[in-house]
């Protein structure tokens, strides 16, 4: 019964210690993951940094350009050339244009604020 027993603890033993190097060893594994992760994580934020430094460089190489330097001129070029044509043709039909309108309707907001201070006094 004794050498039962002894076998009994000794197998408990063997599992005991299995247990406890299964557990060193997924703490080892743990903090080679964690270590692999920082690594990682560094290495993402170097290449990061560098996309955005060659990206403001490319930005920067193209607003340089002179061909878009022209095309930007250009763009305003047309824009001022759309604006006086649409004030021509609303002025050759005696169209009103929203600046116009705008103009005019704070006019007739500043006429109807002294109606109503009028308005009390006549009363």
């Amino acid at each position: 019964m004794a050498q039962t027993q002894s076998l009994v603890d000794q197998g408990v033993d063997r599992f005991q210690d299995a247990l406890k190097s299964v557990d060193k060893e997924l703490q080892r594994i743990q903090r080679e993951v964690r270590s692999r992760r920082r690594t990682f994580e560094r290495s993402l934020e170097a290449r990061r940094k560098n996309l955005e430094k060659q990206a403001q460089k490319q930005i920067k190489a193209l607003r340089e350009n002179d061909l878009v330097k022209r095309v930007e001129t250009l763009g305003s070029d047309v824009q001022e050339q759309i604006g006086s044509r649409v004030e021509s043709v609303l002025s050759i039909f005696q169209i009103a244009s929203k600046a116009d309108i705008e103009r005019v309707d704070r006019k007739i907001e500043r006429i109807s604020k002294k109606l109503k201070e009028l308005e009390p006094s006549q009363a």
